[in-house]
């Protein structure tokens, strides 16, 4: 089956790691899955749950849009989150873990355009084993 590099380009950016689940890569897509949305989601609730917006910090505003659906489900949350369970001093940082995961998702997505598609090995008939030479048969005694 032939896979499109634009379709995982599009899973890729979607959820981290699904576009090399979809290119036949799927210890590198649990890795990757795991690892951004562990990092954006603890960025998340080290800015307190809070939204940052573009008159905040522009540079975290864009930064953030490569996480996909994880950006969109806090932009969806928006400031509605608990408050409280986060020090203000953690704000800075955690917006940082949350751009760096938008971030290298979008270094994911480009290093989709490098991959070759791994198909499963297929079954590769063996052909037989030679049988083993008959043992001799002395011959009959005449009598």
């Amino acid at each position: 089956m032939k896979r499109d590099p634009s379709i995982a380009i599009a899973l890729a950016w979607l959820v981290p790691g699904l576009g090399h689940l979809y290119m036949g890569r799927p210890k590198k897509a649990l890795f990757f899955f795991l690892a951004l949305t562990l990092t954006y989601l603890a960025g998340y609730v080290l800015a307190d749950f809070r939204f940052v917006r573009f008159d905040d910090n522009p540079f975290y505003y864009v930064g953030r849009w490569g996480s996909g659906l994880t950006w969109v489900a806090t932009w969806l949350c928006g400031d509605a989150g608990p408050r409280g369970f986060s020090p203000m001093e953690l704000y800075e940082p955690g917006l940082l873990y949350m751009c760096s995961a938008g971030l290298l998702n979008v270094v994911l997505v480009l290093n989709i355009l490098t991959l070759k598609v791994e198909e499963p090995a297929k079954a590769v008939a063996v052909p037989p084993a030679p049988l083993p030479p008959a043992p001799a048969v002395p011959p009959r005694a005449e009598a």
